[in-house]
């Protein structure tokens, strides 16, 4: 018997075992779920993913919640844990929030909405990221997240939390270099004041050649980065030895194109993407 076929009569015998209430339950959930993804409300491909909305449409359970309206929670979430029914935004309604509390509620929420979860947090005064039992939990946060994929807040808010949390070099706090550094990024024309850069070319060629997510191909830029605007330095997660760099310390006159552009490649204007 092969792996698949012993999986699928382990799954049958668990089945079998379900009582007549959790089959029933079962059902209800399935039910809820066809009829969510009929009316165009979640699909089965965000379902399968894992999207915290989807999930919450299926799993979750509304409540009012005083000073905030009708909020939604997953079984299993943190005592005081709420987000929206679109999770654009977190509400903690115990307290303040220390290093192991986040770290329970950034579990919750799963690494797409951690970096919400903190700006949220740090919004309403309930978690200090200035306070030592907090280093390196901003660069912690951004490395957690998958390469090219989106992030909930903007450079903006990361800009914010990043200074807030103070320079981290490998995730433990540190003074920043003394000269400027160079770092190389590969993206559209479009994104080349984006964050996120890399000491390696090859890194940064790698992006520029396979594209990020769904964005085409693009090309690699150099940049001469005062330290003033050097944000962190990341080795975890990746391997990508990246430099977390603040776009105000990024222009046309410090950052210059590497590679020549390719055939789908045009230059342009420049927006601050990560």
């Amino acid at each position: 018997m092969d792996d698949r076929t012993e999986n699928l009569m382990a799954d049958l015998r668990r089945a079998s075992l379900r009582t007549p209430v959790q089959r029933a339950h079962d059902a209800e959930i399935r039910a809820k779920i066809d009829a969510l993804i009929a009316s165009g409300e979640i699909s089965e491909d965000e379902l399968n993913r894992g999207v915290l909305r989807a999930r919450l449409k299926v799993y979750g359970h509304a409540t009012e919640v005083p000073g905030h309206g009708l909020l939604a929670r997953l079984p299993g979430w943190t005592d005081g844990l709420f987000t929206d029914s679109e999770v654009t935004t977190f509400v903690f309604m115990n307290g303040t929030v220390g290093r192991e509390c986040y770290d329970r509620l950034a579990s919750d929420v799963g690494i797409v909405h951690c970096s919400k979860l903190l700006c949220d947090l740090n919004d309403s005064g309930q978690l200090d990221l200035a306070d030592p039992t907090m280093n390196g939990i901003v660069a912690a946060a951004w490395a957690s997240g998958e390469p090219g994929s989106e992030s909930c807040i903007g450079y903006r808010e990361w800009q914010k939390l990043f200074r807030l949390n103070g320079f981290t070099y490998l995730g433990a706090p540190s003074s920043r270099p003394t000269e400027p550094v160079s770092v190389y990024r590969g993206c559209t024309p479009e994104h080349r004041f984006g964050m996120s850069w890399s000491i390696e070319m090859a890194v940064a060629r790698s992006f520029a050649t396979e594209g990020m997510s769904s964005r085409p191909p693009g090309v690699v830029y150099v940049a001469h980065v005062h330290p003033e605007h050097l944000l962190a330095f990341i080795e975890e997660g990746h391997d990508e030895h990246e430099w977390v760099v603040d776009p105000a310390g990024l222009s046309d006159a410090n950052v210059r194109l590497l590679d020549p552009p390719g055939p789908q490649v045009e230059e342009g204007g420049a927006s601050a993407q990560l």
